[in-house]
């Protein structure tokens, strides 16, 4: 899960909805190729106002 995220973009198949708009579930299953350079982007955006 990642909190403070509202300004992420929907990325559909790879968000999950949440009920609070500032959190956002990174879905990473077995099988999917997972951009981790874009996921630390997500993540470092996310966390620098904190």
């Amino acid at each position: 899960m990642i909190f403070n995220a509202m300004e992420l973009p929907e990325v559909k198949g790879y968000f999950a909805p949440t009920t609070s708009p500032d959190r956002k579930i990174a879905t990473i299953t077995e099988g999917l190729t997972v951009d981790y350079k874009q996921l630390e982007t997500w993540l470092k955006k996310a966390s620098k106002s904190l």
